[in-house]
């Protein structure tokens, strides 16, 4: 999601649109010249992959993608925990 809290709302879209190119940038994501109703998923620039991330994120999956990250960040911590025996060649 790309927003401005800028003060001044004359100013606010040249920041936010300073905001998209700066992500497009920094994750190597072109910025869409056209919309085009049919395109390819790993064809998609910064616009679209924007408003999908919005998408899923007002259905609230980010909070479902939380909690199993969390789960897999205990079972990673038990397996830590976990004596390994050796035989006798050392493997």
């Amino acid at each position: 999601m790309v927003e401005s809290d800028y003060h001044d709302i004359i100013l606010s879209t040249p920041k936010t649109w300073a905001m998209v190119l700066l992500i497009g940038e920094v994750k190597g994501w072109n910025v869409e010249t056209e919309w085009k109703e049919d395109f390819a998923e790993d064809q998609w620039g910064v616009v679209r992959k924007l408003e999908e991330n919005w998408r899923e994120f007002t259905k609230g999956n980010h909070i479902e993608k939380r909690k199993k990250m969390e789960e897999r960040k205990k079972s990673r911590r038990v397996r830590k925990d976990v004596d390994w025996e050796l035989d006798s060649d050392g493997d």
